[in-house]
């Protein structure tokens, strides 16, 4: 289990932004604003549209963006949108894929990120970030392609931080843990489908010490241990990959005996 656990999370947040094109034609349009134009590029081949460009007016020397701009596949199909309220971006930011289905989507208001959401090629939402208006401190959730909560952490600075949860594909609680920057530090626990506690122990930077306990369905201890260092000390261990009860004496192993997969002896 605590290595079926051991996931790497670097969660890396981009934005990504249409590259500039050499317009075929240029339409220009009056409206309310100061000195507003709005520019439609289209492919020379096809003629269909393939971006049409923010509006803007003059504020001074600078041309303040304002109202939506929107980006085209060359089959028509729409392509991105990001709509700006007077310089800037304020609502959302959205893409689709060429077939149409929604890629992601960020949610801006008064030009500060405060979500965003990537979604499975079926449509189903894979992850979500929030962000909390703190620099450097976000709120992470992942989805299985079914729509069920996967993962939730916690990103300070680039590091994980805090309480991390994982469920099954069934929405059932897998395990808890804390972390600080990007290491295990404190209690995790581990659970059965039926929602009672299958082990419990303890992490610091990376290592577990202390009292390693593991239960059976029944509530019954298996196997307790005490670990120094991160490295079984005195006591018995459940290996739950091989199923096995590992016996050790003064950090050195003594017996193994074979188990069933709850951690009863045979």
């Amino acid at each position: 289990m605590i290595k079926q656990l051991q996931i790497l999370f670097l969660v890396i947040i981009s934005s990504t932004l249409f590259a500039d094109q050499e317009p075929n034609k240029v339409i220009k349009v009056k409206k309310e604003l100061k000195i507003d134009i709005a520019k439609t590029y289209h492919d020379k081949d096809t003629k269909k549209i393939l971006r049409s460009s923010i509006s803007t007016y003059k504020k001074g020397d600078q041309d303040i963006e304002h109202g939506p701009s929107m980006a085209f596949y060359k089959n028509g199909a729409k392509k991105i949108i990001i709509n700006y309220s007077h310089g800037k971006k304020d609502g959302e930011q959205k893409y689709w894929r060429e077939d149409k289905t929604t890629d992601k989507i960020l949610y801006w208001k008064k030009g500060e990120l405060t979500k965003k959401e990537i979604f499975h090629l079926n449509g189903i939402l894979k992850t979500r970030s929030t962000f909390t208006g703190v620099k450097g401190v976000k709120h992470l959730t992942h989805f299985y392609k079914n729509g069920i909560k996967k993962l939730q952490f916690t990103i300070i600075d680039k590091k994980v931080n805090g309480i991390r949860k994982m469920w099954t594909k069934k929405g059932i609680l897998e395990s808890e843990d804390e972390w600080k920057d990007n290491k295990r530090n404190g209690k995790m626990k581990a659970y059965y489908v039926t929602g009672q506690l299958k082990v419990i122990l303890e992490w610091k930077d990376n290592k577990i010490i202390g009292e390693r306990v593991s239960y059976n369905k029944n509530k019954t201890i298996t196997a307790k241990c005490i670990y120094k260092e991160g490295i079984p000390h005195k006591g018995s261990v459940f290996d739950n990959e091989n199923f096995e009860i590992r016996n050790y004496k003064n950090g050195k192993l003594t017996e193994t005996n074979a188990s069933d997969e709850e951690g009863n002896l045979r």
